[in-house]
This record gives structure tokens, C-alpha cells and sequence, in this order.
């Protein structure tokens, strides 16, 4: 039998910051943003064979998940991961069977379908070592989704590019984090699409920011970033909090004001920091230390219930 199984944790992100630069002329949006993983996970499993006729499988892809609602074609990115990757290989006599087992919520802003599609992409790189060259395989990761080349190898990476320029960044590892997904769920493409039609209309001059301001914001985002090995992670955070904006979050607000509800929520329940990570509609806060973070946690529970999770940044 040539059949070969892996299990994978294919881990959520936040963002610590997102700014939008601009459009290409293909339609992907210029980003500049600070990944970090968190330790909220699904579980992916990939059972191959590279000969199905001979152990008796189908050849092509077959996906599952624990949760009804996942699609299962190739609307799924983790599907869309296995085509890219058996038309890399250019072969047709490989099973891979994919189960996805779902804990990362969706449309919420934390990469949990990015996740998913690096992790199968990792996955039948181990299996077939050496067939497709790291280069190429995050070129395929690219063409999937702009988060998908961050979640290759996760931990802390500026992001450029529309998601492929990755340069790591001193971890922000210790930092207590309550992570609260309200019940809206915010699709990607509307929020970028509504960013868009937003910033088409006229600018209103007497809102634009002075060079100077600007100057500032930059310099604060570049230490940020380039923080040196061992700066105290909550010190770093608060020193460029102000600066620390994402570009959607206005775009998400003004369509569900129920997340301004919720910023306000962590605020007063002792968070020093919190934000809108990706396009929405999850939002996260950061407590001085985890005593903080569990009582703000426990209250929280009454409140939303499951979809409120307790996380810290994970080194990958």
C-alpha cells in the first residue's frame, strides 16, 4: 500500500495592524500588515495515495469536515490547495482525501480557510518532497489567498505585497488575548470591495493628516516592527498603540455597529489594546497579564458564549 496520512494544526491569525497602500490593475488590493499566529487551531488531516488505482481509490480530491455548513467542493480553499497542487505535480492517479476538523470561525477575519489551505499545502509537500520546489509552492500558496503564504510558516511576519513579500518580525509571544467572534460575518470581498467604494468618493481635506502625523505613525510602526530580540512584548505594543489602525475596521463598523459595542466591551473590562483583526468580524483585546484576561473572559462567556476564546501568540 502506498498510502500516506498527515495530521496538521493549521492555526488562526490576528492582525496587529493592516494598512491598504492600494490596487494593482488585476484587482488585488497592496497590503502592509503584522501577522501573528494564535493558538486557536482547526485539525487537518491528508490521507494520500499516489497510486490510487492500485489501493483502490478514486483518484481526485474528496474533503470533509466535522461542521455541515464547510463547503466541500472547490468553493473550500484547502480543496482549492490539493488542485493547485496535483496540477503542479501534472499527475492524475493521486487520491487525497482531506478532513477539516473546524474550531477557527469563519468569515471572522481570523485566516482560519487560509490555515486550512497552507496546512494541505504543507501537507503534500512532506508527502512528495522535493516535487515541487519551496518557490514555486509559495507561488501556488499566493494564487490561493493573500493570507495563505503567512500561514505557511506562521509566527510573526510583516506582510507586503498582496500577501507575498514576508519579512519576520520579533514575536510578540506572552501577551494575554480574549478573542470574541460577535454572530455577524463579515465576507472578504464585500469589505475590500466596500473599502474600495469608500475611498473613490471625494476626500474631505480638512480630515487629511499632516505630514508630519504621518512621519510619526511611521516611525512608530517601524519600531514596532522591528522591535530587537527580548523588548518586553506589552511595552512595544503600547508604545505604538495609536498607530496600530485597520483600514477595514471603519468599513465593518459602519455596517455592524455591534463591533464598536464590543471594543468598547473589552475596554472597559480592563483590555489595553484592542482591534479588528483582518477584514472582520472578529475582535480581539490584550490584557496586562492573564488574571486580567480571565476575569474579562468570564464575563465575556455570559455574553457570547462559545464563540469567545481565550489565546496567546504561538512561535511556529
Amino acid at each position: 500500500m502506498t498510502v500516506f496520512e498527515k495530521k496538521i494544526k493549521a492555526y488562526a491569525k490576528i492582525n496587529w495592524f493592516l494598512k491598504i497602500l492600494g490596487t494593482r490593475d488585476d484587482g488585488f488590493h497592496l497590503l502592509k500588515t503584522l501577522m501573528e499566529s494564535v493558538s486557536l487551531s482547526d485539525t487537518i488531516t491528508v490521507v494520500c495515495s499516489d497510486n490510487a488505482g492500485k489501493d483502490g481509490l478514486r483518484p481526485g480530491i474528496l474533503l470533509t469536515s466535522n461542521l455541515p455548513f464547510i463547503p466541500t467542493d472547490s468553493k473550500n480553499t484547502a480543496y482549492k490547495a490539493a488542485r493547485a497542487y496535483l496540477n503542479a505535480l501534472g499527475r492524475k492517479d493521486i487520491s487525497v482525501r482531506i478532513h477539516i476538523e473546524k474550531k477557527i470561525p469563519t468569515q471572522a477575519g481570523m485566516g482560519g480557510g487560509s490555515a486550512d489551505a497552507a496546512a494541505v499545502l504543507n501537507a503534500l509537500s512532506d508527502i512528495f518532497p522535493d516535487a515541487v520546489n519551496r518557490t514555486d509552492l509559495m507561488t501556488i500558496a499566493a494564487g490561493i489567498g493573500a493570507d495563505v503564504p503567512f500561514c505557511m510558516d506562521g509566527g510573526t511576519q510583516l506582510c507586503e505585497g498582496i500577501g507575498d513579500i514576508l519579512i519576520p518580525a520579533e514575536p510578540l509571544t506572552g501577551l494575554s488575548l480574549l478573542v470574541i467572534k460577535p454572530r455577524c460575518c463579515i465576507p472578504t470581498p464585500w469589505a475590500f470591495g466596500e473599502f474600495d467604494r469608500l475611498a473613490a468618493k471625494p476626500a474631505d481635506s480638512g480630515r487629511l493628516a499632516d505630514a508630519e502625523t504621518v512621519c510619526r505613525a511611521e516611525e512608530a510602526l517601524d519600531r514596532f516592527i522591528g522591535a530587537p530580540a527580548g523588548t518586553d512584548p506589552l511595552l512595544r505594543l503600547q508604545d505604538a498603540a495609536p498607530y496600530l489602525g485597520n483600514d477595514l475596521e471603519s468599513v465593518a463598523k459602519s455596517r455592524y455597529p455591534e463591533l464598536a459595542g464590543i471594543e468598547r466591551w473589552l475596554t472597559e473590562h480592563g483590555a489595553v489594546f484592542s482591534r479588528m483583526s483582518g477584514s472582520g468580524s472578529t475582535l480581539f483585546g490584550v490584557f496586562k497579564n492573564e488574571d486580567a484576561r480571565d476575569a474579562a473572559f468570564a464575563e465575556a462567556k455570559a455574553g457570547w458564549g462559545d464563540t469567545c476564546f481565550i489565546e496567546s501568540a504561538v512561535t511556529l
